[in-house]
């Protein structure tokens, strides 16, 4: 047998992932051939793509015509992908750091214990995680969120006109104001603030003052995603909190996520009522499969406190909260509306007062804009968002989507005989003790924690223990077991270890230019080659039968394969295709 060559992928660069990936622009039914994307001249007449709604459903077609940006298969679609499914010849997240190739991410939906929510009253609090069906929020009606939540969506969320979520001053608390040596700056990620003019990194200065009953210092506006704003005042000037966190949230916890509070107004000593500062904004985390928003997301910080009164003593007021985190995840369209309105603003600064009123000196700083993320299949702004958002797909995201494809090169075969073999190095990240002893010839093997819930029939385990190896295909699954396809040919305690693969290969041998026809490779052999890394040996042979002028083409791909909405890192490492 002639050995023709080998095609590698380590995923150490970006040009081992081709750009032809886009979104459906419009909704793609069922029975239909035309595919509207969002840029047409990523694609060729002749390329065969994976059509993927980020959940379940998922195909592949091939290209037979492209006018501008709507393209034609050859066959009709078998199933519908709403607007913001994937299209693409590579779908997934390539870790170039790492050298991995990783299943799409997606948001986690949630498991939808929580049901259907529609609004009803005006107002509806929510303080813990929330698992919906679907959400719909009416007109007149406002949702507080508090705290650090998730907010999960299996279906549609619709924030109908009208309608309101709101986090606003939900964040870190603003400092107290007070005589100048007792005010305090504004509470941020540092925690308990102290006294002074220099902010609490994130928390504004608290004002200053002195024994004068004229002196007086408003306090600086919070910082987070923008730097708060110096109070004023005729003593030492105010620090306005400085920015914090990043624009892909990489500190994804609560004393990061939250707007900082603005610093607390100074004056004399013998004051009556000083300004404080206003608290940050909160947080806003929506994980949905579609989501429009017609309505109102607040999650501004507060405004900071004016003196009540004046009388002979000077006062400064309270500088503003800065916004807080708005975080959208959604597997398809993200949608503002023209009437939508989203945003993370700074609270502005109090009013400083003297003894004949309002007063220019005392004056609060306002508070710096909080962060805006959007992680959407496509995201289509029609109304306000404030400030600019920043998006794209993170490490950081809940979950993954269940699948991922890699697709590589090309190879020209000369022999309608093709023998191709795929080598896959794989982290096996799910990895499970039987909860007892299995025996040969029995297909139930019992699963200690984490349980079957990682686990879909349908998908290929590895049984080993220390010589012994089982290689099986899981018929179904029980809440704490699996049942194979086939029965075992070796015992084992529960020493030995299940281990889930999560990488198939398919190739397609074909005559160039006709319609791509993959078909599964065998799974022959696996090694594990140490650090939970293992490799998979796929092989098949190939025959066309065609005539003897035509030429010949042969891809290769890997599907990754995981479990919607689990955590799993499912990748593959090292790709190596080699043909005979």
């Amino acid at each position: 047998m002639d050995y023709l060559g080998t095609i590698r992928d380590v995923f150490s660069n970006t040009t081992q992932q081709s750009n032809i990936v886009d979104y459906v622009n419009s909704q793609a039914n069922s029975g239909q051939a035309v595919v509207n994307v969002s840029n047409g001249a990523l694609f060729t007449i002749g390329d065969q793509v994976v059509l993927y709604d980020g959940e379940d459903l998922f195909e592949t077609a091939t290209i037979q015509n492209i006018v501008t940006n709507a393209i034609t298969m050859t066959v009709n679609l078998t199933n519908t992908y709403p607007e913001g499914s994937r299209i693409g010849r590579y779908l997934g997240y390539l870790d170039t750091t790492n050298n991995k190739f990783q299943r799409l991410l997606a948001p986690d939906l949630g498991t939808g214990a929580d049901g259907a929510f529609t609004s009803a009253g005006p107002t509806t609090t929510w303080s813990t995680d929330k698992n919906f069906t679907s959400v719909t929020i009416q007109n007149g009606h406002t949702v507080y969120v508090q705290g650090n939540i998730a907010l999960k969506c299996q279906g549609h969320w619709d924030l109908q006109q009208g309608g309101k979520i709101s986090a606003k001053g939900q964040g870190h608390a603003g400092g107290t104001g007070g005589r100048y040596t007792d005010n305090r700056q504004g509470y941020s990620y540092a925690g308990t603030p102290g006294w002074g003019q220099g902010n609490n990194y994130g928390g504004g200065g608290c004002g200053d003052g002195s024994g004068s009953s004229a002196s007086r210092g408003g306090g600086a506006g919070g910082g987070y995603g923008t730097a708060g704003t110096p109070g004023n005042g005729n003593e030492t000037p105010t620090v306005g909190g400085q920015p914090y966190n990043d624009a892909g949230l990489s500190y994804f916890t609560t004393i990061y996520l939250y707007g900082s509070g603005g610093g607390g107004g100074g004056g004399a000593s013998n004051y009556s009522i000083l300004g404080n500062g206003g608290a940050g904004g909160g947080i806003i985390r929506i994980h949905a499969k579609t989501c429009t928003i017609a309505g109102e997301v607040d999650d501004n910080g507060n405004d900071g406190v004016t003196p009540d009164f004046a009388d002979a003593n000077y006062k400064g007021a309270g500088g503003g909260g800065s916004g807080g985190t708005i975080f959208f995840q959604v597997i398809g369209k993200f949608y503002v509306t023209a009437t939508g309105n989203v945003h993370s603003l700074g609270g502005a600064g109090g009013l400083g007062r003297s003894s004949s009123g309002y007063d220019t000196y005392g004056n609060g700083g306002a508070g710096g804009a909080g962060r805006i993320r959007i992680e959407a299949g496509k995201i289509v702004n029609s109304g306000t968002i404030s400030p600019t958002y920043a998006t794209g797909y993170a490490n950081n995201m809940g979950a993954y989507a269940r699948y991922g494809w890699y697709t590589t090169a090309k190879v020209k075969p000369l022999n309608k005989t093709f023998f191709a073999n795929a080598h896959i190095k794989f982290y096996a990240n799910v990895a499970v003790a039987p909860s007892g002893v299995v025996s040969s010839g029995q297909k139930v093997v019992g699963l200690s924690s984490p349980n079957a819930l990682l686990f879909n029939s349908g998908m290929r385990v590895i049984i080993y223990e220390n010589e012994k190896m089982d290689i099986g295909t899981i018929n179904t699954v029980g809440g704490t077991s699996i049942t194979l396809v086939d029965n075992l040919v070796n015992s084992y305690t529960t020493g030995a270890t299940v281990i889930r693969v999560d990488a198939r290969a398919y190739g397609s041998l074909v005559a160039t230019g006709a319609n791509e026809n993959f078909q599964e490779l065998d799974l022959k052999e696996v090694a594990n080659l140490g650090s939970s890394i293992w490799q998979l040996e796929y092989a098949k042979s190939y025959q066309l039968i065609g005539s003897e002028t035509d030429k010949l083409q042969f891809c290769g791909r890997v599907r990754l394969e995981g479990k919607d909405n689990d955590t799993v890192d499912v990748n593959a490492k090292d790709i190596s295709w080699s043909y005979f």
